[in-house]
């Protein structure tokens, strides 16, 4: 069938198995069916055939698949895996991308009218200079747990 026709429905048993096959992939599922398909088309005969938890198991599958191989460069000793999985899983145990710093200004925020920098300017600058130190020694200090443990885990 040509790529521009559209056919009178899409088969279920055809649409499932794309489904499965792409992980869930709505675009890759509108281009492998071809027809004239396009994402809000695939949705609705998603809808129509009621194969919604079909498509969150693909997807799930797909998760999964992406975890043991997460887990299998983490045991190979991929720093970056490592921080990933910290940076999300271990936020309780203080590892995050994320920081929290409080303001407080006396001044508004107006830059002054001959060009000097305001106060908020200042205060800006010092504290991205304090996060650059701070993310280079909280880098050292995970890339050190993480060795840690991984020497750990090899005497295990």
């Amino acid at each position: 069938m040509p790529q521009n026709a559209t056919p009178k429905r899409v088969s279920k048993t055809i649409l499932l198995a794309t489904v499965k096959k792409t992980a869930g992939n709505i675009s890759e599922i509108a281009q492998i069916l071809g027809w004239g398909l396009d994402r809000k088309k695939v949705y609705r005969y998603i809808k129509k055939y009621e194969l919604e938890i079909e498509l969150e198991d693909a997807r799930e599958l797909l998760a999964d698949l992406a975890e043991s191989r997460l887990k299998r460069a983490i045991n190979e000793g991929d720093i970056k895996s490592c921080w990933k999985v910290l940076s999300t899983l271990g936020k309780k145990r203080g590892y995050s991308e994320r920081y929290e710093i409080e303001r407080h200004y006396s001044q508004t925020a107006s830059s002054k009218p001959n060009g000097e920098r305001s106060n908020l300017d200042a205060v800006e600058e010092r504290m991205r200079e304090a996060l650059k130190d701070l993310d280079q020694e909280q880098e050292k200090e995970i890339e050190r747990r993480v060795q840690e443990r991984l020497k750990q885990l090899a005497q295990n």
